[in-house]
C-alpha cells in the first residue's frame, strides 16, 4: 500500500489520488503483483533475509526489472 503525505498533512492513501499529485513532478506510479508462489510470500513475511534468500526473491521478481528495462531503460 502506498502512503502519500503532504507538508500539510494531507495524506493519500489511494492510487489514482497518489498518481495525480506525482504527475506533475513527471513521477510514475506503478503498482505490479507480487506473485502467488508461495515460497516468494513466505519470503517476503520474513523480517530479514539470507543472501541467498534475497537473491532468490530478486530472481522472482526479474520480470519486473526487464520490464523496467526495456521500457524506461533503468
Amino acid at each position: 500500500m502506498a502512503v502519500l503525505r503532504l507538508e500539510n498533512e494531507t495524506t493519500y492513501t489511494e492510487q489514482s489520488e497518489i498518481a495525480s499529485h506525482l504527475a506533475p513532478l513527471k513521477i510514475q506510479l506503478h503498482r505490479w503483483p507480487v506473485g502467488d508462489s508461495p515460497r516468494l510470500q513466505s519470503l517476503l513475511a520474513q523480517a530479514s533475509l539470507s543472501e541467498e534468500e534475497k537473491t532468490e526473491v530478486l530472481t522472482e521478481l526479474d520480470g519486473y526489472f526487464q520490464q523496467l528495462q526495456q521500457k524506461s531503460g533503468y
